[in-house]
């Protein structure tokens, strides 16, 4: 599985800076067909055109191209054409998974938003079995705050509606927080950003939870880390 040196995506900071624009529908997402629409487009058929590292390799430079898209049309393409040389690769998930959540973030109606917010979950899902069998650490650290991010988001998205299942989407997203973000520092820039990142959700997460002493703690530390990032690069 090739790493993608830019790996580091903020989720729903959109993925090259797409546009800010209105989702009317959802783009087309064919990691969320059922077996029998699967079945019908012959995908499996297809795939096997292609000796099994040519259809691994082709599948990870369509992922590569999809992280690289500056329309979210153009990167669920992509990824959708990741998932079909290679079903098992967890980045076309993860990367059709930050489309939906972006489509959730600009939908234009709460039945699109709902329907996305659910699919943006469900494939960050599909991700995180896959990503099981990935010995990157920095890819699986990367990759556990983006699907943090997403359960935060969608827990916020459920407050008012589903506050029980609110609770628990924050749960998972504080449950791959709290470990990043309560590492001893190490003295890289990179630990330090990561160290960042996680305490900046982990208290947006408790803001929304009204949990206002461990919310600003994680804000502090969200700065510290800041600040010795700056200050390094000054010297």
């Amino acid at each position: 599985m090739a790493v993608f040196p830019k790996i580091l995506l903020a989720l729903f900071g959109l993925i090259s800076g797409f546009a800010l624009m209105a989702a009317e529908n959802a783009i087309n997402c064919q990691m969320l067909l059922n077996q029998e629409q699967i079945e019908q487009g012959e995908f499996d058929r297809q795939r096997r055109m292609y000796p099994k590292a040519s259809a691994q390799r082709l599948s990870q430079q369509a992922a590569q191209a999809g992280f690289a898209s500056k329309d979210p049309e153009t990167a669920m393409s992509k990824f959708n054409q990741a998932w079909r040389f290679d079903p098992k690769n967890p980045m076309a998930y993860w990367g059709a998974g930050i489309i939906r959540g972006w489509e959730a973030e600009n939908a234009s109606n709460e039945e699109l938003r709902r329907n996305c917010w659910r699919d943006c979950v469900k494939l960050f899902e599909q991700a995180a079995a896959l990503m099981t069998e990935q010995s990157d650490t920095t890819l699986q650290e990367n990759f556990a705050l983006d699907y943090a991010e997403t359960r935060l988001q969608y827990g916020i998205f459920l407050q008012k509606e589903n506050p029980t299942e609110a609770e628990q989407a924050f749960r998972q997203a504080e449950k791959r927080l709290k470990p990043l973000a309560d590492r001893v520092p190490e003295q890289t820039a990179r630990n330090r950003a990561l160290i960042a990142r996680a305490s900046r959700q982990l208290s947006r997460l408790y803001t929304a939870e009204k949990r206002q002493e461990e919310a600003a703690r994680y804000a502090k530390q969200a700065e510290t880390m800041k600040g010795q990032m700056q200050g390094e690069n000054k010297k």
